[in-house]
């Protein structure tokens, strides 16, 4: 499990701080990444990026 914070959640920022958790954890794949809290960037922007990666194979699951 690894979460995105808000400053992060933009499509672009959501994607590039997914990778840097699955480098930093050693692994190829997330269990689950959730969106820490909502923060400026539209809330469907983030869940569209959360679906990049689950269709690439990034994570499993998106809360």
């Amino acid at each position: 499990m690894s979460k995105v914070l808000p400053s992060n959640a933009s499509a672009a920022g959501t994607i590039k701080a997914c990778h840097a958790s699955l480098d930093c954890l050693g692994t190829d794949c997330l269990d689950l990444y959730l969106l820490h809290w909502r923060g400026r960037f539209p809330f469907e922007e983030t869940v569209a990026a959360f679906d990049s990666l689950v269709e690439e194979g990034s994570i499993r699951a998106r809360v």
